[in-house]
């Protein structure tokens, strides 16, 4: 059986952890009864990351089988947390993210975070004394989540404002705002010249090129599509010299005749 996986992102701001605690610990135990899910990726940088690890070390008590992994945004050696806190984890992920802004750093943690987990346990931030809102979702389809992060990823990577990106669509600053949001859509037209403004393809600002986990892929079926491309490919160039429609042929053929030997020997190996 596939692992499943469960991630946590939001902020919040309540006095009474012990309640928000309660309903954060109902929801975790729902999605290890309900969807199977066995390891949880967390932060150690918020609150909220902070009271996701207490609950599930908890729940770790009832059910020994979830694994713990922690993500770092640097080396655990550059962290400032101590050897025992570190080994509580079954799996530790770090990104070396250097010279570049904590906002991007926390959009490039959660582009990861949802890309690599089934679920999503969110919290939306509370005005006052209302409690804190707790959501799950379901990331079989991440089209709008990765289209929000993407969004502000690529804009702030552009080094463009909500104004200036707003203005090169066509569209108000507050609707760049909603879009990076999630509160609204933009229309095909407009997503398209975000598109192009940004340098981007609708494919990566969506997350289809990671929107599915991958499949076991037969090597014949990725060499297959490599040498179609190579015999289409009137562009391709060997020490800067141009290669013929004849020569893109042999080299297809040769690639292909190479596989054939090699998996002769790997099927030994097995």
């Amino acid at each position: 059986m596939e692992n499943k996986s469960c991630c946590f992102e939001g902020n919040f701001s309540y006095d009474n952890l012990e309640e928000i605690k309660k309903t954060l610990k109902k929801e975790i135990k729902n999605v290890i009864k309900k969807f199977e899910v066995t390891e949880f990726y967390v932060g150690a940088e918020s609150d909220f990351d902070r009271l996701c690890l207490d609950c599930l070390e908890e729940i770790q008590g009832e059910n020994p089988d979830i694994k713990l992994c922690l993500v770092l945004t640097e080396p655990p050696s550059n962290s400032e947390f101590s050897e025992a806190f570190l080994g509580i984890f079954d799996e530790i992920t770090h990104f070396n993210f250097e010279k570049i802004s904590p906002q991007f750093v926390k959009l490039s943690t959660f582009n990861w975070l949802i890309d690599n987990s089934d679920y999503l346990i969110s919290v939306k931030e509370s005005r006052g004394k209302q409690v804190p809102e707790l959501a799950i979702k379901d990331l079989s389809d991440k089209d709008l989540l990765f289209f929000t992060v993407r969004l502000k990823m690529l804009r702030i990577k552009s080094g463009l404002s909500q104004v200036e990106l707003a203005k090169a669509v066509n569209v108000s600053p507050s609707a760049i705002g909603m879009y990076e949001q999630g509160r609204r859509e933009p229309d095909f037209p407009t997503f398209l010249s975000i598109c192009l403004v940004l340098g981007t393809t609708p494919n990566y600002i969506l997350g289809q090129d990671k929107k599915f986990k991958p499949r076991l892929i037969e090597i014949d079926e990725v060499l297959s599509e490599f040498t179609a491309r190579i015999r289409k490919n009137n562009r391709l160039l060997c020490n800067g010299e141009p290669i013929d429609k004849a020569a893109r042929e042999k080299l297809a053929v040769s690639l292909t005749t190479a596989l054939e030997i090699t998996k002769k020997f790997v099927t030994k190996k097995i």
